[in-house]
């Protein structure tokens, strides 16, 4: 008897030490979570976004779990409420890492990233952060590091789509821009794109006025008046969630969708569309709006059945969904490419250049030289489903177009690598 519990030891003792030298000590464990923590706004005006990443994230989560999760850990999501402020954001962030949390992402708000990326990026090595949603081309390209990434478009992306879709329609009888964006990182780098892409391509183009309105802007008369006093034909703004919604309704009021042509990316987005029905005044109907997953377009099974999931989950299916999914498959590939689930370090090499296919968009990449995914973006003008299958405005199926020209529409590792030279000797 006490031979056996002696060999019985040994059998246990050698598992461990086999164990211990394959694996690191926490993957020993006995199927801790893997926990991911994201900082989204969830409450006042921007809660669509937040709340459609989540439940992108916690359907991806869920398949993964439901089929054994990575490497034999479950992945347990928790997302805190940023507020759009960076503030609330950093110390979530802080409460996290306090905790022991290695991965961490979010939020909307690209002034929020910046200051998030910066904060990671100073633990050296303690978490990896991943910005979703959040636009500003600095995120990963002046303040890029090896800490963190991005998943989804720069604003590099939007303006270049944007304006170019609507100046290869419009351009040649349009040319008086009126610009309307935030003051802030994501709105001048969407601001500066938009009118250098439109001047390459109507070269009689013309700035004839510009306003900067705060977040969270309760009347836009004042812009609105000096649009029509410029004389302006086409509009371009980069105004975002519940603002969107508040200037539409307020220029109604002017009849300015019959004087020019508005461009709004955010106008894509399901959470915006949600806020406007038939019959109501203020419907952008005719402008033109760009989206990182209109699902409506997207005809695959998969893609099909990943949007009712999300739906069920929040109540719609925005484009945030895409990003939330994208995060728990990215980690998943690296994680077992890897074949570790804590080593940081071998994830992020695994993580560069890595491909996953999502049930969402399908294949996206995340290119190395600055941690960026490669994602497809949709363009296309604003107005009524012919088929009947959406009840509020979508891009339009006629309207609509795929852009995936990578080398394109995201800037290029050589680019990038000059503009962090250019911005290291600033400092």
């Amino acid at each position: 008897m006490i031979k056996k519990i002696g060999i019985i030891v040994f059998s246990i003792a050698v598992m461990i030490s086999f164990c211990a030298l394959v694996f690191s000590p926490k993957d020993c464990a006995a199927k801790e979570p893997i926990k991911i923590g994201m900082v989204w706004p969830m409450s006042a005006a921007y809660a669509a976004y937040g709340m459609s990443g989540e439940a992108g994230m916690k359907v991806a989560a869920k398949r993964i779990n439901d089929t054994g999760g990575i490497l034999g850990r479950p992945v347990e999501i928790t997302v805190m409420d940023s507020k759009m402020n960076p503030q609330a954001t950093l110390k979530h962030l802080r409460d996290y890492v306090a905790k022991g949390y290695q991965f961490l992402g979010g939020p909307a708000s690209s002034t929020c990233a910046i200051a998030a990326g910066a904060y990671v990026q100073g633990l050296k090595g303690k978490a990896l952060w991943s910005a979703t949603y959040s636009s500003a081309k600095s995120i990963t390209e002046e303040h890029g590091g090896r800490y963190v990434f991005r998943l989804g478009v720069t604003d590099y992306t939007w303006s270049f789509v944007s304006a170019r879709y609507a100046a290869e329609k419009y351009g040649n009888e349009r040319r008086r821009l009126y610009l309307l964006n935030y003051n802030d990182s994501w709105g001048i780098g969407v601001r500066d794109e938009f009118v250098r892409v439109w001047r390459e391509m109507v070269p009689e183009a013309e700035v004839v006025g510009e306003s900067f309105p705060e977040r969270g802007c309760k009347d836009f008369t004042p812009f609105i008046s000096a649009m029509l006093a410029k004389k302006a034909d086409v509009v371009q703004a980069s105004i975002a969630g519940g603002d969107t919604v508040t200037f539409y309704k307020q220029a109604a009021q002017f009849g300015l969708l019959n004087k020019l042509i508005a461009v709004n990316g955010h106008l894509g987005d399901r959470g915006v569309s949600m806020a406007f029905k038939r019959g109501e005044p203020g419907v952008p109907i005719g402008a033109i709006g760009v989206s990182e997953y209109p699902y409506y377009l997207v005809n695959t099974p998969e893609s099909q059945k990943f949007a009712k999931q999300v739906e069920a989950h929040a109540g719609l299916c925005g484009e945030m969904s895409t990003f939330g999914e994208q995060y728990v498959l990215f980690l998943k590939a690296a994680m077992e490419k890897a074949g570790t689930t804590t080593n940081l370090e071998k994830i992020i090499d695994a993580l560069e250049g890595i491909t996953i296919n999502s049930h969402s968009v399908g294949k996206t990449t995340m290119r190395a030289c600055d941690h960026n995914s490669f994602q497809p973006i949709w363009v296309g003008e604003i107005g009524w489903d012919t088929r009947g299958e959406m009840d509020t405005y979508i891009l339009t199926r006629e309207s609509a177009v795929k852009c995936d020209d990578y080398e394109n529409i995201y800037h290029s590792c050589e680019h990038i690598a000059k503009v962090r030279e250019a911005f290291k000797k600033k400092r």
